[in-house]
């Protein structure tokens, strides 16, 4: 019985130390490589990104800290969003990128941070000039960083996330900066509840305005009501309408810098936040 769990013990041992040898020569790391998922802007060769990656060559795939080489890489390269590191056997990594887009532009002590959808500092510029290519101009918003350098995360606060809420009703980010040229969050009075309530205020390059009231509520419905609405505007030329009281017939030249606001109804038991209309609040003259 003693000699059997000898050689079951051996067995084992030989099992053991055969796949740790297979792990540190067989899979062992040989090889790294980049996919670019996207195009880049940056000249940034793929030589530069592994390197900045610091990989353990010659340790097992198995025994990789993957998130510390992501981190190596996104900080030495913001503009870079590394997806996943794929493992492909028996000893490759392929890195998985993709550029990050320059969504917004926040002011900051005098100069501007420019920030992705997900509020990394991509870079900081002394001045901001809002175009139909450059980020979108973000006011209202709040973050706790004690100190912003590129590459930080803010820690933002009172934002809605409009960002996503158009792209999930098909207006990716050159189509907001073709549209939006500022952004910008506050709240009001709601005196149909007798609330405070956020809003997202857009101003457009074409002199429109658009007001989303109540925004934590229904946020991509209202979203997509704006960008219908925005697209067919001039559809409503000639139609009457009562704003402060005084009967208005809308014309092109009224309805160029009018302001709108979308809003949900107020009767829970017969809509819900899918459910929202808009209103003409201002048209000039």
């Amino acid at each position: 019985m003693k000699k059997k769990l000898i050689i079951i013990g051996s067995s084992v041992v030989f099992v053991v130390g055969v796949i740790v040898l297979l792990s540190f020569t067989l899979f062992a790391l040989r090889e790294v490589r980049v996919d670019y998922r996207t195009s880049f802007t940056q000249e940034i060769s793929e030589e530069e990104i592994i390197e900045s990656g610091q990989f353990a060559y010659k340790a097992s795939v198995f025994f990789h800290g993957k998130d510390r080489y992501i981190e190596n890489i996104e900080k030495a390269y913001p503009y870079v969003n590394v997806i996943n590191i794929e493992t492909v056997f028996p000893s490759s990594f392929v890195v998985h990128i993709a550029q990050r887009q320059e969504v917004y532009a926040l002011e900051y002590n005098g100069s501007y941070l420019i920030c992705d959808e997900e509020f990394k500092v991509l870079k900081i510029e002394n001045d901001y000039i809002a175009t139909q290519e450059n980020a979108i101009r973000l006011e209202g918003v709040t973050f706790q960083n004690e100190t912003v350098n590129i590459g930080d995360y803010l820690n933002i606060e009172s934002y809605y996330d409009f960002y996503n809420a158009s792209v999930e009703n098909n207006h990716p980010l050159s189509s907001m900066k073709t549209i939006i040229e500022n952004i910008s969050f506050s709240t009001v009075l709601d005196e149909n509840i007798g609330q405070i309530q956020p809003i997202i205020q857009l101003s457009l390059f074409d002199g429109q305005v658009y007001i989303i009231k109540n925004c934590s509520y229904g946020l991509r419905a209202k979203v997509k009501l704006f960008y219908d609405l925005y697209s067919q505007v001039y559809t409503y030329i000639g139609q009457t309408v009562i704003i402060n009281g005084e009967e208005v017939v809308l014309t092109e030249e009224n309805l160029k810098n009018a302001t709108f606001t979308i809003d949900n109804y107020y009767d829970y038991t017969q809509y819900d936040e899918n459910d929202c209309y808009f209103d003409i609040s201002q048209l000039t003259k």
